[in-house]
């Protein structure tokens, strides 16, 4: 027999029955049977039972997949033949999907009449889709002395409070301690600002937050004054002259330092001090200094000319050899043993007998003994080098024992021994310059230094 019932024909392959059912039949033992999910759903037999396998968007109702979609933001079932949409959170049903339906956490959200509805907290109000916290910078501005409301959270707010004040709501002032400093204060509360007080004569300077002077130099301006040509004002407001210029005698205006070059560097040498004199200028050696050559140096107190001690010079103080005194006037010696005579005529020094000879003790810093009597070192040929310029040697002189022969370029130093320059030093030409009518000339003038 080959029967597989009215929905299907029966045939033979191979020796094997085989069924071919209609549409929305499949074989279920050796027979034709319903098998049908409807349009949207595939069905099979499995363990002889039936089974849909739906697409997305459909489930099993009646044995037919029917429609179950409640969009993207939510899931779908059918509850006692009834589809049921469960939301996502910020969603509900709206017209059979999950729509948006989100006011924030301060508000609960509802559909009614297909309308979003927001019911927000208290202290909330619906803006911009959301329940949003009251401004309460919008009611009343809560910050005092100029201080900016700024909305914070629910119910609350912060003041940006200006330099000086401080506080919830910008109402602790402490507006003089920190504009001021310790600088004395007079603050309005009613305009919320204030100044600080400087004695007369002072400005109040904010960067360092106290009292200074002010530039005097100004006033002396305003007056016509330290304006003249190489004139000036320094910090206490007094007129000067710039540098390389001093005043006239009677201070009227700034005239030419001879002194000093324009490099601000003394005309003369080290250790010399520059005269100034008519239209010109001359150097001299500084106190306790000589001159040797063209230079100045440091005096030796003991020297000829300096000190006039008999016997020995010791850091300008006379002192005398063993068998001698010094006398009252402070640089004579006078023998202890004046029991023993003594031949020698010594000049400037003293005769003394050593066991049986006989010598001249000599004055150390002019004289030495040489052939039984004292000579001065300028005979003895044995000054100290460059003490005498080589062109004008040297001379034996009854006060002081020797000196320098100071002629022609040289002329006598303050010590009358030893010579300084007068024109041997450095010649130049130098501007000088004269006012009339308003008009500046230069004429050219030689000058020595």
């Amino acid at each position: 027999e080959c029967d597989c019932g009215s929905n299907g024909t029966c045939n033979f392959e191979n020796g094997e029955k085989t069924c071919n059912c209609e549409t929305g039949f499949l074989v279920k033992y050796g027979k034709c049977t319903e098998c049908d999910c409807g349009s949207n759903g595939a069905c099979s037999f499995q363990n002889g039972e039936k089974t849909c396998n739906c697409k997305i968007g459909f489930l099993l109702k009646d044995w037919k997949c029917t429609e179950c979609d409640c969009g993207p933001e939510g899931v779908c079932n059918f509850k006692n033949g009834e589809k049921t949409c469960n939301c996502y959170r910020g969603f509900l049903l709206k017209e059979g999907k999950c729509a948006e339906c989100d006011c924030g956490p301060n508000g609960i959200c509802i559909f009614e009449n297909d309308k979003k509805i927001c019911n927000c907290k208290t202290g909330f109000l619906f803006k911009d889709g959301k329940c949003t916290a009251k401004n309460t910078c919008d009611d009343e501005n809560p910050c005092k002395n100029g201080g900016t409301c700024e909305p914070k959270g629910e119910m609350d707010y912060e003041c940006k409070c200006l330099q000086g004040f401080s506080g919830q709501n910008c109402e602790i002032i402490h507006w003089c301690k920190e504009i001021c400093g310790f600088t004395p204060c007079q603050y309005y509360e009613d305009r919320s600002s204030g100044f600080c007080l400087c004695k007369d004569g002072l400005y109040f300077d904010a960067k360092v937050k106290r009292c200074k002077e002010l530039d005097k130099c100004i006033f002396q301006r305003i007056k016509g004054n330290c304006s003249g040509d190489h004139e000036t004002c320094d910090e206490k407001g007094n007129c000067q002259c710039e540098e390389n210029y001093v005043y006239n005698d009677d201070r009227s205006a700034c005239k030419e330092d001879f002194c000093w070059k324009k490099s601000n560097k003394s005309r003369c040498k080290i250790n010399m001090e520059c005269i100034e004199e008519v239209e010109n200028f001359s150097c001299s050696c500084k106190e306790d200094y000589r001159q040797i050559g063209e230079i100045c140096v440091k005096a030796d107190k003991c020297a000829p000319g300096l000190s006039h001690c008999q016997q020995i010079c010791n850091a300008g103080k006379c002192r005398c050899f063993n068998g001698f005194s010094l006398n009252k006037d402070g640089y004579s010696c006078s023998t202890t043993t004046p029991h023993l005579a003594c031949s020698l005529d010594c000049g400037k020094g003293s005769c003394v007998k050593k066991g049986t000879k006989e010598v001249c003790i000599c004055p150390e810093i002019s004289h030495v003994f040489r052939e039984k009597n004292c000579i001065d070192r300028c005979k003895a040929k044995i000054l100290k080098h460059g003490e005498c310029p080589k062109e004008v040697g040297c001379v034996s002189d009854e006060n002081y024992g020797y000196r320098c022969n100071c002629t022609g370029k040289y002329a006598f130093a303050k010590d009358e021994v030893h010579c300084r320059g007068v024109t041997n030093t450095l010649s130049l030409t130098y501007p000088h310059r004269k006012k009339s009518n308003g008009v500046i000339s230069v004429e050219n003038s030689s000058r020595r230094i």
